[in-house]
């Protein structure tokens, strides 16, 4: 009994925590408030970078996707001039149809894709179909030349967003395109 008496008594000289037990305890939760705090903040910072760089990407895969399908479809191709990219094409009914690149601002980057079709033989004023196809593209890393029969289409496209480096997010990708025989 005498035992379980003393326990007792020493219990209760023991209520708190001293002031060194405490300064102790605040600085590591500080520390880990921190550590989560600044890993929260990373993951953040790489997942913005990764979400524009995935928009980057899109980008120029969808202008490659429909340059491509009209230079393959294409029966004449003009690079430059009036327009980035003018291809043109008659099909067996004799309907012609006329697709122009052409960039419609330059601080926005956005490529546009018309549409022409004709079945008298002279083409519309206006667009039958006007579509953006690609937004951010840089024009001066974006480019597309023959060689060797084939269309070398370079497409560059720089993301407002940054990476998780700090640095702006840009993709480029360059297609090989072979055009429509005879064309």
């Amino acid at each position: 009994m005498m035992i379980l008496h003393r326990l007792f008594r020493l219990s209760h000289r023991e209520q708190g925590f001293t002031l060194l037990e405490l300064v102790i305890g605040i600085a590591i939760g500080s520390l880990i408030s921190l550590a989560v705090g600044s890993l929260m903040v990373m993951m953040f910072k790489v997942n913005a970078g990764s979400l524009s760089r995935s928009d980057a990407i899109r980008q120029v895969q969808n202008v490659g996707l429909w340059v491509s399908e009209d230079v393959q479809s294409a029966q004449h191709i003009t690079i430059g001039g009036a327009h980035v990219l003018e291809v043109t094409w008659a099909d067996w009914d004799g309907t012609r149809y006329k697709v122009d690149y052409d960039y419609d601002t330059v601080i926005t980057g956005e490529l546009v894709r018309k549409y022409y079709s004709t079945t008298t033989g002279v083409f519309p004023a206006n667009p039958t179909s006007q579509m953006m196809i690609g937004q951010y593209i840089n024009h001066a890393g974006t480019s597309i030349t023959l060689s060797g029969g084939m269309y070398n289409l370079t497409v560059t496209a720089t993301v407002a967003g940054l990476n998780a480096d700090g640095q702006p997010v840009t993709e480029t990708r360059t297609y090989k395109i072979f055009s429509r025989p005879g064309s």
